[in-house]
C-alpha cells in the first residue's frame, strides 16, 4: 500500500477561507464586547460574560483547527495536543467550506468522540483523512450530500450520500488511516468508510 501522504495543500486551500470567516466572527464580537466594557451600560454588561465565554470556547476551537490545517501544511504545531471533539469541529468547517461552494453537505446530528486507541491514528490525522476523504468526493458535484455515521456490528461507518467515487478511492491510498485498519466500500451513489470500532466512542 502507498505510504500515507505527510502534507495536503489542496485542503488547507478549501478549508482556511471558512476558518478565516469563523475567526473575523470571534473577533468582531470581542471588538463589541470593548467598546460596551469602555461606556458600561447594566443592561449590556449583563450579556457581556456569556458572550465572552462564547468567544474563548469559540477561540479553542478555532485555535485547534488552525493547528489541523497547519499539520495539513507539513507542520504539526499540535504536537501532543489531541481533541476528542475534533471531528465535529473539523466535519462542521467542512460543510462551511463545501457551502461556501454552493453544495450542502448534511452532517448527523451527534458526532462520536476520538478516544485515542492504542494503534489507531491521531486525533488529527484521522480529522484530516476523513476531511479530505469527503471534499475530493463533492468537488467535482453539485448539489447536495448527507454524511452519516453510526455504530454498525464491531465497526463505525461512515457513508457519504454521493461521491466522485474514483477521487475518493484515489484519495483514501493516500489516508492514513488506509495503513491502520480502515476500508473504504462503494456503496450506491456514494460511499462507506468503515473504521475500527476501538477508535471513536458514542457521545455522553
Amino acid at each position: 500500500m502507498t505510504p500515507p501522504r505527510s502534507r495536503n495543500p489542496r485542503l488547507a486551500e478549501a478549508l482556511i477561507p471558512a476558518l478565516v470567516h469563523r475567526i473575523n466572527n470571534t473577533t468582531q464580537l470581542l471588538v463589541v464586547l470593548r467598546s460596551v466594557l469602555a461606556e458600561p451600560d447594566d443592561g449590556l454588561l449583563a450579556t457581556a460574560g456569556s458572550s465572552l465565554a462564547h468567544a474563548s470556547r469559540d477561540a479553542e476551537e478555532q485555535g485547534w483547527l488552525l493547528g489541523l490545517l497547519a499539520r495539513s501544511l507539513g507542520t504539526d504545531l499540535l504536537l501532543a495536543r489531541e481533541e476528542r471533539d475534533g471531528l465535529a469541529a473539523t466535519l462542521k468547517l467542512l460543510a462551511e467550506a463545501l457551502r461556501r461552494q454552493r453544495k450542502q453537505l448534511a452532517l448527523p446530528e451527534s458526532v462520536p468522540t476520538m478516544t485515542l486507541a492504542e494503534g489507531g491514528p491521531r486525533t488529527a490525522a484521522l480529522c484530516l483523512d476523513l476531511a479530505a476523504l469527503v471534499w475530493e468526493s463533492c468537488e467535482t458535484l453539485d448539489g447536495a450530500f448527507s454524511l452519516s455515521l453510526a455504530r454498525e456490528g464491531e465497526r463505525w461507518s461512515v457513508r457519504l450520500s454521493r461521491a466522485d467515487l474514483t477521487r475518493a478511492q484515489a484519495e483514501f491510498l493516500a489516508c492514513e488511516c488506509a495503513t491502520r485498519g480502515a476500508e473504504l466500500f462503494g456503496d450506491g451513489a456514494g460511499w462507506r468508510l468503515e473504521l475500527p470500532l476501538e477508535w471513536l466512542a458514542e457521545r455522553r
